[in-house]
């Protein structure tokens, strides 16, 4: 491997492919499946900040600002661990500390110290059915599913924390849900839920949006998911 590939990474076949035995997963989906397409490396090492931020904007159409931000989590993760600038491995994002980006309460998957980087079939089939309805998976579904999850914890989720987990359905809502022009109120329709949290693939009629995911509708749709998991929490009745 040469430090040329190791910069821009991946490869120039974006067919999945499944993890091999070697090959290093994080918790994140979106992250993974770059890799089982080969945006990135696809055995999860040696990903540098350029391109995971580069495939992050080609992929899923995040603005580069966005996508550099998410990058960061990786690289300060790397940093702190491993102390490498340069670039970090997926297998250290599986890393739970309290200045860490990994968290508990996953969408689909487990908590920290078990295995928190591959789909879990329960929480995977928790959140399809919410996807199951006939306008498909949104801030709704995504709210009532992470109260769900922060209520089997016996601890009380922090700000930080409830932010990160919030912030990242504020990511998938716009960036994976169609059906609106407006990108808060986008749905994931089953088929495209169980593609990216189960399978870690692009759907095979894949198309990223036409239109940029900006970080005003990140934090429109993350807003959308805090506030109905506080109605959700003052009264368990609403969903």
């Amino acid at each position: 491997m040469t430090i040329l590939s190791v910069f821009w990474g991946g490869d120039s076949n974006h067919d999945f492919k499944e993890p091999g035995a070697n090959d290093l997963r994080s918790p994140c989906p979106f992250l993974n499946t770059l890799a089982n397409h080969g945006y990135i490396n696809r055995d999860g090492k040696h990903v540098t900040w350029w391109s995971t931020t580069t495939a992050i904007h080609n992929v899923y159409h995040l603005s580069w600002f966005v996508a550099g931000l998410l990058s960061l989590s990786g690289v300060f993760t790397g940093l702190v661990m491993n102390w490498n600038p340069f670039w970090f491995d997926l297998g250290v994002l599986r890393t739970h500390k309290s200045y860490l980006v990994e968290s508990d309460a996953s969408l689909t998957r487990g908590n920290w110290p078990g295995n928190n980087w591959e789909p879990d079939e329960t929480l995977v089939k928790e959140i399809l059915d919410k996807a199951s309805s006939p306008v498909g998976l949104g801030h709704e579904g995504f709210a009532e599913h992470r109260v769900a999850q922060e209520a089997k914890l016996n601890y009380k989720v922090g700000v930080i924390r409830n932010t990160i987990g919030t912030g990242n359905c504020g990511i998938i809502i716009p960036t994976i849900g169609r059906g609106s022009d407006i990108p808060e109120e986008r749905k994931i329709s089953p088929a495209w839920a169980k593609s990216f949290f189960a399978e870690g693939r692009l759907p095979s009629d894949w198309s990223r949006q036409k239109h940029l995911v900006t970080i005003d509708a990140v934090n429109t749709a993350t807003s959308l998911v805090k506030n109905q998991m506080e109605k959700i929490r003052l009264d368990p009745k609403i969903k």
